[in-house]
């Protein structure tokens, strides 16, 4: 792609998906500093075991999944997205809030909840709102520049709590007081600059009230929207969360100060992927990106199975981040396609609770995998998940999907 065209491209994203980006690229400067060293510091400081860290990971990661629904419902329901976004974004505030507050293990997981229930309620309005402001032309874009921008906010977060970490010799407290400055700018932004989507004045009129109106809503979701997140779900089963690939760096030499290189190095590959693979799924058939990413997947579990070096994990995160690029835009410029837009809301929302039962299962029984057996077993059943993900979607997703 040549400099104008290059130009071109990123001129066609709307302002308002460049704002999210931006907002999420906030949010997740401070999330990933959560994600990378909460486990660690609850395993190295406060020495719980790598099984319970396992289940408790896959618990939080389940509701933050499974707020999603209600408030996809939510704000299909009132017919607007952006006060259900704010909520979720000032709900993971307060959280932080706790955490900062909090010295025990259990202070410490109820913080986590509350954050994890705040980022969980912002995900389907956000996908549902960047949804709303694309086209046919330009939605593999959207959504990877929104992803790119996302993973950026994670390898700028990870590489100023790595040097934060280094100059204050492992302050975990103030780590995390300093992860409120981002959230807060975060929400600011979105008050200020984030428009609403509108829908036509005849949709308007059909906001759902009642459960039946959600049933009927979650019945007029198409077939190929279930296959699709059948696949999703799938594919989740196979993705264990990023403290495994931690605390398998750790188990083969890496210092837990300078853990966050393994969330840098899958957080640089996606970000380097995610806009790139996101244009080529406007123009090359989305069921070849998806199985492509599906194949990069079972190379990541395999090699993070089959490493005995320090060097081996860290070439695995990288597989780890394409396949995020792959999979995860493919996957929401599908489901953008196939969702009428008057319950786009319900559809993202059913699609994270599929996942977040999948993300509980994943973590829960890869603790147990690595707690029981060898952490090796851990990453031996996704690559197994991955080769049946494959071979499905080969089986019922269309040729021209």
């Amino acid at each position: 792609m040549d400099q104008s065209r290059a130009w071109r491209t990123y001129l066609s994203v709307p302002f308002n998906v460049w704002v999210i980006g931006v907002v999420t690229f906030l949010k997740n400067t401070s999330s990933v500093v959560l994600v990378i060293f909460c486990p660690v510091y609850l395993s190295d400081v406060l020495c719980v075991t790598m099984e319970k860290l396992g289940i408790l990971e896959g618990l939080l990661e389940a509701t933050s999944f499974f707020s999603r629904i209600a408030s996809g419902v939510l704000s299909d329901m009132i017919r607007k997205r952006k006060p259900v976004l704010i909520f979720g974004y000032a709900l993971s505030l307060l959280g932080r809030v706790f955490l900062t507050l909090s010295s025990s293990s259990m202070g410490i997981i109820f913080s986590r909840a509350f954050e994890r229930l705040g980022n969980g309620i912002q995900g389907s309005p956000r996908d549902a709102l960047v949804g709303d402001f694309t086209t046919a032309k330009n939605r593999g874009a959207c959504f990877g520049l929104r992803n790119s921008l996302t993973v950026s906010g994670s390898i700028v977060g990870a590489l100023l709590a790595m040097w934060f970490m280094y100059w204050s010799h492992n302050n975990y407290p103030m780590l995390f007081l300093l992860t409120l400055i981002p959230s807060i700018l975060a929400i600011v932004l979105l008050a200020m600059f984030v428009q609403d989507s509108k829908l036509p004045p005849r949709e308007a009129k059909k906001a759902p009230f009642s459960l039946y109106d959600v049933i009927r809503n979650l019945m007029d979701l198409p077939r190929m929207f279930w296959v699709l997140m059948g696949l999703s779900s799938l594919i989740m089963l196979a993705n264990v969360g990023m403290v495994f690939l931690v605390m398998t760096a750790k188990k083969l030499g890496l210092s837990s100060a300078y853990t966050p290189v393994v969330m840098i190095l899958q957080s640089l590959s996606t970000f380097i992927f995610a806009f790139p693979l996101g244009k080529l799924a406007d123009v090359w058939p989305k069921r070849y990106l998806l199985q492509l990413g599906i194949v990069v997947f079972f190379f990541a579990n395999m090699g993070m199975a089959l490493t005995e070096s320090l060097y081996g994990v860290l070439f695995c995160a990288l597989l780890w981040g394409i396949q995020m690029a792959a999979i995860q835009n493919t996957i929401l410029a599908m489901m953008t396609g196939v969702i009428p837009q008057r319950i786009r809301g319900t559809g993202f929302g059913t699609l994270q609770l599929s996942n977040g039962v999948a993300t509980l299962l994943a973590n829960t029984f890869g603790g147990l995998l690595w707690h029981n057996i060898s952490y090796k077993m851990t990453f031996f059943s996704g690559a197994f998940l991955c080769f049946i993900a494959l071979i499905l979607s080969a089986l019922l997703l269309p040729k021209e999907a």
